[in-house]
């Protein structure tokens, strides 16, 4: 009798059978395989035919040699299957944006003893040194979520087991991707050209990743012959200072260190 694990190839040897006059003898094998198993005999009339293991159970096959009168009494060999490790499957790498939840997958994990129930065990291996709050929703869940909270590199492990023994550990990675900053240039304004000057706000400008932000202000429109200044247009709240009445059109735009906002604009006055 054999063990073997499923996927193997069990070869069959009925080398031992004889008989006692010194005939030629002749085989012939039988398999009965577990059941839903497709498990076939290569050829059922040699020395040593082959099988595959496709399920765990037990396969018994039968042998009966013929010495060209009278059959011999059936032999039986038993093959057993033994447990054979499940596979994790963490899924495919994802790139989310920050704060988007994140949906992690292990039913790609498999056993080949298909009878073995799976249970999950997730874990974090590694995530952005400065993020406090992502946590697993569950870490035995198949598909368990998060909510990345800073920008980075999040990596996932994922480990199974069949009751028996842990599959070997599975990683999927979570990338953050960068979003584009959004530029806020304040409410519209009128002032009489008297006040002289104005203090513009861009404190409404944000960055959903959470990255600091550098300003770039500019007049994009004003009146003819005007010729008005900003103090100082890459900080948050420049002064403007108008030279004319008439309306003038002042834009801004943010940038994250990797890419520019679209521009916003405000418009002022000048009465």
């Amino acid at each position: 009798d054999l063990t073997r694990s499923i996927n193997d190839t069990v070869i069959l040897n009925g080398s031992g059978s004889t008989d006692s006059d010194g005939d030629l003898l002749t085989y012939s094998w039988t398999l009965t395989p577990p059941t839903d198993s497709t498990a076939t005999l290569s050829i059922t009339t040699v020395v040593n035919p082959t099988f595959l293991v496709d399920l765990s159970g037990n396969y018994e096959a039968q042998l009966i040699v013929n010495d060209g009168a009278t059959d011999s009494t059936p032999d039986t060999v038993i093959i057993s299957t033994i447990n054979s490790a499940p596979v994790a499957n963490a899924g495919t790498d994802q790139t989310m944006t920050v704060d988007a939840i994140v949906t992690l997958d292990g039913s790609g994990s498999s056993d080949v003893d298909t009878s073995d129930p799976l249970s999950y065990s997730w874990s974090f291996t590694s995530k952005p040194a400065d993020s406090t709050t992502a946590v697993l929703s569950s870490i035995i869940a198949v598909s368990p979520t998060f909510t990345p909270d800073v920008p980075g590199t999040y990596e996932v492990q994922l480990i199974v087991n069949d009751t028996t023994v842990d599959s070997e550990p599975d990683t999927v990675v979570i990338s953050t991707n960068n979003i584009a900053p959004v530029a806020n240039a304040g409410l519209d304004e009128t002032m009489l050209l008297t006040e002289v000057t104005l203090a513009l706000n861009g404190t409404g400008s944000s960055d959903a990743n959470g990255d600091s932000l550098t300003y770039n202000w500019s007049i994009s429109s004003k009146p003819t012959g005007s010729s008005p200044t900003l103090s100082n247009p890459t900080t948050l709240s420049p002064n403007f200072t108008p030279d004319a009445s008439g309306t003038y059109v002042i834009q801004l735009m943010v940038n994250d260190s990797t890419v520019n906002s679209v521009p916003d604009t405000v418009t002022i006055t000048v009465n």
